[in-house]
C-alpha cells in the first residue's frame, strides 16, 4: 500500500495519495513512510508549505524514533523548497550531530550541497 501512495504521490495525483497513505498511517502508526509520500505529494503539487505543516505538526510528533532521521531530512528538503533554506540548515545542522540512519545521511548531505 506504501508504493501504491508513493506513486501517487509521484504522479500528482495528491488526494489519491492522501487518502491511500492515511490508510497506511492506520495499519502502521507511528512509523515515518505515510507521512514523507504526504509531504511528498504536496512538494510534487508545489505546496511545499503543507509538506513542512505535515511534517513538522503531524509527522515529528507521532513517529518513532527510528524514522525521525528521515523524516527531518525530508523537513530539511521541505523547507528548502518552501524558500526558507536558513531553517533547512538549522535541522541538517541538528541532523548531523545525532542521525544514525544512513539513507536520511546521505539525502541530508544532498540537500545540504544544494543550499
Amino acid at each position: 500500500m506504501t508504493e501504491i501512495g508513493f506513486l501517487a504521490a509521484g504522479t500528482g495525483q495528491a488526494e489519491q495519495a492522501q487518502i491511500i497513505l492515511e490508510g497506511v498511517q492506520v495499519m502502521r502508526p507511528g512509523h515515518g513512510q505515510a507521512f514523507i509520500g504526504m509531504a511528498m505529494a504536496h512538494l510534487n503539487a508545489g505546496r511545499a508549505a503543507e509538506a513542512v505543516r505535515v511534517l513538522q505538526q503531524e509527522a515529528l510528533p507521532k513517529v518513532v524514533a527510528e524514522d525521525q532521521d528521515m523524516l527531518k531530512a525530508f523537513l530539511a528538503l521541505a523547507l528548502k523548497l518552501d524558500g526558507r533554506p536558513r531553517e533547512a540548515g538549522e535541522v541538517l545542522d541538528a541532523l548531523d550531530g545525532e542521525a544514525r540512519d544512513e539513507a536520511a545521511i546521505k539525502l541530508a548531505a544532498a540537500i545540504r550541497e544544494s543550499l
